[in-house]
């Protein structure tokens, strides 16, 4: 195993659930050796080692709490675990994943770790989605060789050092995530790190939103970068091919320090969303910035009305759905997000009442989960 201050003195130095068993009765404290499905029936005070494959540990909102040292949970060479509702804190680690793949970690809360809150080394193929880590060291590290892990719909505030943070790992996603108020250190750093996407994050109030430090062929687009003193910064010798916009389709990211005229943004030639100059920043551009927080919203919508129109459903159905979507697009094009997620919400009413009649199964589920993320996107 590796040294545990590796990726900080960095950071420092360069500034499917399983099916769930009947609760049982568990110890409170000491080592909790897990090896089958279980429900936790208490808070425990120590930590706990999963000791088994394709098993759930469900936390059912209880609290494991240490004394500053060691693993909250453990998950050591394991495949195919899920760990959820767990909230976890004062420990070294929150819960240390190495060597572990095919794994979920959803609905918990890391805070108060000495270093990490959730810690992934060597561990590849994992979907981290909606947890929250806060007041640790690094909210959620990627270490040497994590690869083709999904990062989503996870709030990393308020850590000392990185909210999210990677060290020699590539092709990994990161999207949806809220990063914000790590106010000493990045919002998101990637170090010897290459071919990771971010996008539809929203990376607020950091000393620097996004670092990219010896990191190549990165891509960064459709993200919020709101109020960090340093937007972006990349550097090192061997960064290079980091994108920060794809094509006008896409587009950039919002910078809320360059959207409007008197920041140097003007969107005239045409009137497309994008200021028409770039945004620059040291050691890179985005040569489409928006010119609103979330402005890929519309174009988001425009593609849900052109799926419904390739899905050939009957005119009346047809018409119902994207008479919906453009009057949430115009509440968008106004200004009112609360609106907008209304009306995609009553959308995804309609296509759940029409999945298997009117509408075939696959194609709703579609629907629903794009309507899903603009509703995501909206509300964080």
């Amino acid at each position: 195993m590796r040294i545990i201050s590796s990726f900080v003195i960095i950071t420092i130095l360069l500034s499917s659930i399983a099916a769930i068993a009947a609760p049982a009765a568990l110890a409170t404290s000491g080592t909790l050796t897990i090896t089958k499905n279980t429900v936790l029936t208490a808070d425990h005070y120590g930590n706990i080692i999963i000791a088994a494959d394709g098993i759930t540990l469900n936390g059912n909102g209880h609290t494991v709490s240490g004394d500053g040292t060691g693993y909250g949970v453990l998950l050591d060479h394991r495949t195919g675990v899920t760990i959820k509702n767990l909230k976890v804190k004062n420990f070294d680690r929150g819960i240390y994943l190495y060597f572990s793949n095919d794994t979920i970690v959803t609905g918990s809360t890391f805070s108060n770790n000495e270093w990490y809150g959730i810690d992934l080394d060597r561990s590849s193929e994992n979907t981290i989605t909606h947890n929250t880590a806060s007041n640790n060291q690094v909210g959620i590290a990627l270490f040497p060789a994590s690869t083709n892990n999904i990062v989503t719909s996870n709030t990393a505030s308020s850590n000392r050092g990185v909210g999210i943070g990677l060290v020699s790992s590539g092709s990994n996603i990161f999207t949806g995530n809220t990063v914000s108020d790590n106010s000493e250190g990045r919002g998101i750093q990637l170090v010897h790190s290459s071919y990771n996407t971010l996008t539809g994050n929203t990376i607020s109030n950091n000393k620097v939103g996004i670092e990219i430090i010896q990191s190549s062929f990165n891509k960064i687009y459709r993200n919020n970068l709101i109020d960090n003193p340093t937007q972006a910064w990349v550097g090192g010798y061997t960064a290079r091919g980091n994108v920060f916009n794809l094509s006008t389709s896409i587009g950039g990211n919002y910078w809320s320090n360059y959207h409007t005229s008197a920041q140097g943004c003007v969107d005239t030639s045409p009137a497309d969303g994008f200021c028409d100059s770039p945004f620059v920043f040291t050691g890179g551009k985005d040569y489409l910035p928006w010119t609103r927080m979330n402005g890929w919203v519309a174009p988001m919508i425009k593609d849900l009305v052109n799926q419904i129109k390739g899905l050939h459903l009957p005119a009346g159905t047809e018409n119902e759905l994207v008479s919906i979507l453009n009057n949430a697009k115009k509440s968008f094009d106004k200004g009112n997000d609360g609106a907008t997620i209304n009306q995609l919400q009553a959308f995804i009413n309609k296509v759940e009442a029409q999945s298997g009649k009117n509408i075939p199964e696959a194609g709703a589920d579609t629907l629903i989960a794009d309507a899903e993320a603009i509703i995501a996107q909206l509300k964080h």
